[in-house]
Formats: C-alpha cells, sequence, structure tokens
C-alpha cells in the first residue's frame, strides 16, 4: 500500500477558534461573520478527482436499475422459477450488509486502496453474472456485484468528505446524487434494450469497460493520503470488527429473509416467517451489546454515532426518507400498469418526474446550505412536501391526468432530494472529523435498510387489502391468480390490457386496486409525520469551513478566504 512521504504529509489546519468557542449540539449557529477561515485550496487534482468518483458513482447507479426490464427475460432464461426475486435481493442484502465494515477498513487501510478494490470485486460480480448458466451462479454473482457496490457507493461519500470541508459536503454529494440519478434513469433502457436486441448478458458486461475506465481514473487520480498505521498488516486485519459484521451480516439476512417469504410465500403467523423476524431483530440487539462491549475494541458502528439527538435524529430521518422514496418508488409503477393499462416500459418513463426533480432540488439545496451554513429549514420543508405528496398520492385513478401524477411526483422528488442533501452535515457536525468514515458509512447504511423496508410494507399492505377485495372479482380463476401475492406480480404482466374485451370484469379487478392502492398511500403518510416530528430536536450547528483530515489530497495547500 502506498504511504505518503514526509513531503507529500498530508495539510493539516489547526482552528482559528478556541476550544471554547467550539458550539456545543445545544447552541444554536454563530451569528458571526465568517471571515478569516482558512480553507483548503482546490488544485488541478481536486478536481481531477470528480470525473473519477463521478464514472465509479455511474457505474453502481446504472446496476440499481438496469435490471428492472430485464429481470422477466433473465428468469426465464436461467429457469429462477420462485427464485427470481433473489437476483434482485441478494444485490440489496450484500450491499447493505457491508457498508459498515468498508466505513471501517477505510481508516485501517485507506480510502483509495478499498475504493480501488471495491471496484475490482463489482467488476468480477459482474463478469461471474454475466456468464451464469443457472440461477445459482447468477444469484452468487449478484452478492458479489452487491459487495463491491456497496464499498463504491460509501467511499466515494467517504472521499468527498475528505477533500471538502464540512460546510460544502452537501453540495458535492448532492452532485454525486445527480449523477446517481442519470444511473438509474439510464438503467431501464439499457436493460430493455440488450434484453430484446442483444443478450440479457450486457446487462452485466456493460460493467466491464466502464470498470476498466472508472480503475484507470481512480489509479490515476485518486492519490489521497493515508495516515501511517503501526504494527503488520495481521495487526491491522485485528483492527476490523469481524464479530460484529457478522453478527450484523446474518441479523440482516434473517430479517429479509422474513419479509422476502412473509404475505407470498407464507402467511405472516407462519413460524418460517415469525423465526427469522425475531432471530434478525433479536440479531441486532446483540449486535448492539456486542459494539458496547470490552470485547469489541474498534466498532464498524460505534454508538457515539447515536449517542447526540441531532445526529441520532438525522440518521433516522434519512432512514425514514429510503423507506418513503422505495414505498413510491415501487408502487408507482402499479398504478400505471395496473390503473392506467401502461407498459413496463411506459411506466418506467412515467415515473421520470421524481428522478428529475431529486437531483436538482439536492444540488439547490446543497448550495445553500454552503452558502448559509443552515440545513434544519430543509427537513421541515422536505418532509412536509413528502409527507403531502403521499397523501395527493391517494388522490390517482384511471382518469388522473397527466399534470396531477407528474405534479404530485416533482412535489415528493424536491422533498426527497431536500432531506437526501442535508442529513449528512448535521450528522457529521456532532461528531469530531475522526469519525467521517464511521458516520457517513453508517448513514448510507441507514439508507439501504431503509430500503429494505420501504419494498417490504407496502407490499405487505397492497397483498392483504387485495386479499380483503378479491370477492369482488366474479371470475374464481382470475380471482385465484390475483390471491397471495399474484395482483402484484400481474399488474407487471399486462393484466389490465387482457381484459378490454370483458369491460365488467375489467371493472371489478380495477375497482381491487385502485382501491388496494389507495390504503398503500394512505398508510405512507404516518411515516413522513414521524419524520416530520423527528426534525424537531435537531440543532442548528455550526458547519466548519475548516478541513481537519489526515485523508485528503497531499498536495492540498491552505489560503484565507475574507
Amino acid at each position: 500500500m502506498e504511504k505518503p512521504s514526509a513531503a507529500t504529509e498530508p495539510v493539516v489546519q489547526e482552528p482559528l477558534r478556541a476550544p471554547a468557542e467550539q458550539h456545543p449540539e445545544h447552541e444554536e449557529l454563530s451569528t458571526r461573520p465568517n471571515h478569516d477561515r482558512l480553507t483548503p485550496k482546490k488544485t488541478w487534482r481536486f478536481w481531477a478527482v470528480f470525473p473519477a468518483l463521478c464514472v465509479t458513482t455511474f457505474l453502481s447507479a446504472l446496476d440499481t436499475s438496469i435490471l428492472s426490464t430485464a429481470l422477466p427475460t433473465i428468469a426465464l432464461d436461467v429457469d429462477a422459477g420462485e427464485l427470481y426475486m433473489w437476483i434482485t435481493n441478494s444485490y440489496i442484502l450484500s450491499s447493505t450488509v457491508v457498508l459498515p465494515l468498508f466505513g471501517q477498513t477505510a481508516n485501517i487501510f485507506g480510502r483509495r486502496w478499498m475504493l480501488i478494490i471495491s471496484v475490482v470485486i463489482f467488476a468480477l460480480g459482474s463478469g461471474m453474472a454475466g456468464g451464469a448458466k443457472n440461477t445459482g451462479l447468477l444469484v452468487a454473482g449478484r452478492t458479489i456485484q452487491g459487495i463491491g457496490g456497496g464499498g463504491i457507493n460509501t467511499l466515494v461519500d467517504i472521499v468527498i468528505c475528505d477533500l471538502v470541508p464540512l460546510r460544502q459536503r452537501g453540495k458535492y454529494v448532492a452532485l454525486m446524487a445527480a449523477v446517481w440519478a442519470v444511473g438509474t434513469v439510464i438503467g431501464p433502457v439499457l436493460g430493455g434494450a440488450f434484453a430484446q436486441y442483444a443478450s440479457w448478458r450486457w446487462v452485466f458486461y456493460i460493467n466491464l469497460p466502464l470498470c476498466a475506465a472508472s480503475l484507470v481514473l481512480l489509479v490515476l487520480f485518486l492519490r489521497v493520503s493515508h495516515p501511517r498505521n503501526s504494527g503488520t498488516t495481521w495487526h491491522q486485519l485485528k483492527r476490523v470488527d469481524l464479530l460484529g459484521n457478522t453478527i450484523l451480516t446474518a441479523a440482516v439476512i434473517s430479517i429479509l429473509l422474513a419479509l422476502t417469504w412473509a404475505g407470498t410465500t407464507y402467511a405472516w403467523s407462519s413460524w418460517r416467517v415469525l423465526v427469522p423476524l425475531i432471530l434478525g431483530l433479536g440479531g441486532l440487539f446483540l449486535f448492539y451489546g456486542h459494539q458496547m462491549s470490552r470485547f469489541c475494541v474498534e466498532p464498524s458502528i460505534p454508538l457515539r454515532l447515536f449517542s447526540s439527538g441531532t445526529g441520532s435524529c438525522a440518521l433516522w430521518i434519512a432512514f425514514l426518507q429510503s423507506v418513503l422514496l422505495y414505498w413510491v418508488g415501487y408502487f408507482l409503477p402499479v398504478y400505471f400498469q395496473a390503473v392506467r393499462s401502461s407498459t413496463a416500459t411506459e411506466s418506467g418513463l412515467y415515473v421520470l418526474p421524481i428522478t428529475a426533480a431529486i437531483a436538482p432540488f439536492g444540488i439547490v439545496t446543497g448550495v445553500i446550505i454552503a452558502m448559509t451554513g443552515k440545513y434544519r429549514v430543509f427537513h421541515f420543508l422536505g418532509y412536509i412536501l413528502l409527507t403531502i405528496a403521499s397523501g395527493l398520492f391517494s388522490l390517482l385513478d384511471d382518469h388522473s391526468p397527466a399534470r396531477d401524477w407528474a405534479g404530485f411526483q416533482i412535489i415528493f422528488g424536491a422533498g426527497s432530494g431536500m432531506i437526501f442533501s442535508s442529513t449528512l452535515p448535521p450528522i457529521q457536525a456532532s461528531l469530531p472529523e475522526s469519525d467521517v468514515a464511521t458516520s457517513t458509512s453508517t448513514w448510507a447504511f441507514m439508507r439501504s435498510f431503509g430500503c429494505i423496508w420501504g419494498i417490504v410494507i407496502p407490499t405487505t399492505i397492497f397483498n392483504a387489502r387485495v386479499q380483503e377485495l378479491l370477492y369482488r372479482v366474479s371470475d374464481v380463476t382470475l380471482r385465484a391468480k390475483l390471491a397471495n401475492g399474484g395482483a402484484y406480480a400481474m399488474a407487471s404482466e399486462g393484466l389490465m390490457r387482457t381484459l378490454h374485451d370483458t369491460p365488467n370484469l375489467m371493472a371489478e379487478v380495477l375497482g381491487v386496486y385502485q382501491d388496494s392502492l389507495r390504503w398503500v398511500w394512505w398508510i405512507s403518510i404516518p411515516f413522513g409525520g414521524v419524520g416530520l416530528l423527528l426534525c424537531i430536536p435537531i440543532k442548528q450547528l455550526e458547519l466548519t469551513e475548516d478541513l481537519h483530515t489526515e485523508f485528503g489530497l497531499p498536495d492540498a495547500t491552505i489560503h484565507r478566504e475574507g
């Protein structure tokens, strides 16, 4: 591993304020002018790093959505059967559980090499998935992909936090979010095109040249500092919280298994659902206890991250924002396909307003925070918009004009973008700079863990409500197909288009879908309300413009502003 020489030691700036002048959490942001501060001067290397980070972020983002339109083709070709869901779930699972691990190892082994290793792992998983001849190998490849993708997602944000002061971070994180949004928009189009005109294997093979480009850029330009570590490589490996990460992985796997099976494969009351769910939740408490114990020398998620009321609430509002984002992202397509008889491709285009709104509102929020140092207002405004939009979605029916469903999405996307860009600063403002990596990875973990619940909770609500309303469907055969979770799958298969010749039956099924979706949107409103309440305890802390890090660019210089 490359270590900095004496000539390339990072510049660690001394604060201009005395320790007594530091603002504790309970104090409001100082109103004195922000003059005479020391900030790192942005050299050519700073600007060279960002194309590398952008390509790497795009790589990971593309893979989160490219599978959506190609999955039916893939599942049929490899004869996945009921295991098709694990082609997606394996990626979500593995990318979630490794986030704390990458945050910890970034401190031990440095950001540069851990990010490069993440891209290599992602490339290996992509090649394995692309060449898979059966479902088992495909799921294994997706799992490896997820490990690399999880590392990419958190390490890019960590590097950004190392390069810019706290006050500027929201702006650059939002920029990466915009790149992410572009990747997720392009993904379904590419996935559908590969599946229809080439081979579904190119859904994964396309990652290989992108990985190569990313590696070249990272090797050439991502030359950030890493403080010297005493001891051998073995001693460094011993610092990794392997036991804690193992407990967390087992707990999340158990929870995901329970939530995947519940309401579809097995009833919620089945022991096959209850046992793994209880074991998983118990595993989270065990992980908590391990992180507190004297046996855990270097925790992967230090509990001090949750010791601050401001930091803890910010983590939870980030979690709920992710829950709601996936809630809407998974069930708006059901509305378009089942209620408005749209194709899968059309529904993918119709949900673009959310993505189109998240990026610009996220960037504007980040810029305003950088200019003013104030983030708290965006928490309230963001959750107000999310809650309002969740309620407005319940008004949609088969006759709703485009201005309604597009406008409601823009409101939701605006709120989501605001929250995304404004949650990391208060988390890090309440912690020392040495916690940048672990706080960033924990923030990413909370968001990733939220996406699991954001898929499962509305699916459970939808399936349960459909089950209650199936008596309205007069056709016994169709009723059986819609039961036990079948309604969700049949929506994507173009069910409504097959019923145009039977208008009465079509009206019955349409009523079931509309009423079930209405319940999905109604129950999302309290989640927005809880997020809004969690904004209240968050304090307005000072966002410094001084950069104190041992992991920044080695040639960074400082200059005096004002």
